[in-house]
């Protein structure tokens, strides 16, 4: 008969010294792919240029916990969730009823809130220190950047006041069509047009959108 307790799990220090550890190990890998980055929190300074110096803290940090509880290391851990993950998956009859339909609806929205959360802080740690310029500041080509800024908000501009001449853009005057000499970004636009229609300044919402590729991808 199947046991209905699940299987064992580690205590939560465990748990959460593993994250952390991930944590450090992920900033290893992001610091040493760039220059580093500065973090300020409620006037607390966290820098972070030192890859060698979060490699140690990760290291130390499993070096303890393993010392401390030898029981399920992470590296099995990480192994047996793929696993359990699989096989779960392989498993499931066709015409049983899916994991999201018999799971209840705030659990759903709690798991997917949490997945969006992460990968919106991962692309803010990818991406600094663009997050701390999100209304001052944009990457250091003004090409590109400038150029796009522009599209979003001739866009959000055009389309309530003459969507019929929404591609006579106010460039090459008096040429027509103008906004067809490069990409229109329309789908970009309709995601930051309700920002700039409530007073949003371009560059915000261009840096926004720009990150919301990665986030939500």
């Amino acid at each position: 008969m199947r046991s209905t307790s699940g299987p064992e799990r580690p205590p939560i220090w465990v748990r959460v010294a593993d994250a952390a550890a991930l944590v450090f190990l992920l900033l290893t890998v992001i610091v040493s792919a760039s220059d580093g980055f500065l973090v300020r929190i409620a006037g607390l300074r966290l820098s972070f240029r030192s890859e060698w110096r979060l490699a140690v803290w990760a290291i130390g940090l499993l070096v303890v916990r393993h010392l401390a509880y030898r029981q399920f290391p992470l590296h099995r851990r990480v192994r047996d969730g793929f696993i359990t993950a699989a096989q779960s998956q392989a498993a499931l009859p066709r015409d049983e009823v899916s994991l999201a339909s018999s799971t209840p609806h705030s659990r759903v929205f709690a798991i997917g809130l949490a997945v969006i959360t992460l990968f919106w802080a991962l692309t803010f740690a990818m991406t600094w220190p663009q997050a701390n310029l999100l209304n001052r500041g944009i990457s250091p080509d003004i090409g590109d950047p400038l150029l796009s800024t522009w599209r979003l908000a001739w866009v959000a501009h055009q389309l309530p006041l003459d969507p019929l001449h929404l591609f006579d853009a106010n460039i090459f005057y008096p040429e027509p069509r103008t906004l067809s000499y490069s990409d229109h970004l329309f789908v970009q636009s309709m995601l930051g047009a309700p920002l700039l229609w409530a007073g949003a300044s371009a560059l915000l919402v261009h840096n926004l959108v720009l990150m919301a590729g990665f986030a939500l991808t």
